[in-house]
């Protein structure tokens, strides 16, 4: 698949944009049920939040 190169921010080409992925695990059925794991976001790459972040698995040997 091709790349599309890096995108362009038109409105303030200082600011370099990056795509969050995954939902939250502060959602749950009664609310915030868009945040699904497929879903996609946009935000500045120097943004800090207690809900973002990346999960990390290791196999446990029994």
């Amino acid at each position: 698949m091709p790349s599309l190169g890096p995108l362009k921010n038109s409105k303030n080409p200082e600011v370099s944009k990056r795509i969050l992925r995954g939902g939250s695990f502060l959602c749950n059925d009664s609310y915030c049920s868009g945040l699904q794991v497929a879903r996609r976001m946009k935000s500045t790459e120097d943004i800090s939040n207690e809900h973002v972040g990346f999960r990390y698995v290791v196999g446990v040997d029994q």
